[in-house]
């Protein structure tokens, strides 16, 4: 059993059935730990105190940073490199979940973005000015000669938290990767009607 805990009104913990969680029978240690339920905020602390950065937003995950690698041999394995259309589609594909790599990746930015929400550090990683992947992904849709009156732009934004969503979709099971990749197929059809 793990003991789900939150605070009483006496700054005491009380486990999920009102009981003080010395009361329940102790849950069996997880790498010398006890597991234990606690809030986002108690969670954070926890992080922060384990990794020793109080004080500061936690830092890039190692798994991102050797994504970076991942996705560059990715990059480079396209047939035609230098054809906007095919880098734009590797560039949305990389926001799908294709491997384990690629699934962790998702499920890591998802996690994050959620305790964004409620930490105003972690937010700003979130909030910044810059929008680099759908500047790039804007400077692709131009490349590749958008149909005449499309914004290249409003797509980049619409193509880029479409193709996260879609991805999340996938995660679920509520979509299969081969309809996701017809949407996308769909969707760049419209804006990129000369290919």
């Amino acid at each position: 059993m793990i003991a789900r805990c939150h605070p009483d009104r006496a700054g005491g913990l009380r486990g999920a059935a009102g009981v003080a969680p010395s009361l329940l029978p102790a849950p069996a240690a997880v790498r010398g730990r006890l597991p234990v339920y606690c809030s986002r905020s108690c969670q954070a602390k926890a992080y922060r105190r384990r990794t020793g950065e109080r004080g500061r937003t936690p830092a890039v995950p190692p798994a991102a940073v050797e994504g970076a690698a991942h996705r560059s041999a990715r990059m480079a394995a396209l047939d035609d490199p230098a054809d906007p259309r095919a880098v734009l589609g590797a560039v949305l594909n990389e926001f799908l979940p294709l491997d384990e790599q690629r699934r962790s990746a998702l499920r890591v930015f998802v996690a994050y973005y959620v305790r964004s929400l409620t930490d105003p550090a972690l937010a700003e990683v979130f909030l910044h000015a810059s929008q680099p992947i759908e500047q790039l992904v804007a400077g692709l849709i131009r490349q590749a000669g958008a149909a005449p009156g499309v914004d290249p732009g409003r797509e980049a934004d619409l193509l880029v938290s479409g193709v996260t969503v879609l991805g999340m979709d996938v995660l679920h099971g509520r979509r299969t990767l081969a309809d996701v990749r017809t949407t996308l197929d769909h969707h760049l059809d419209r804006i990129l009607p000369a290919h």
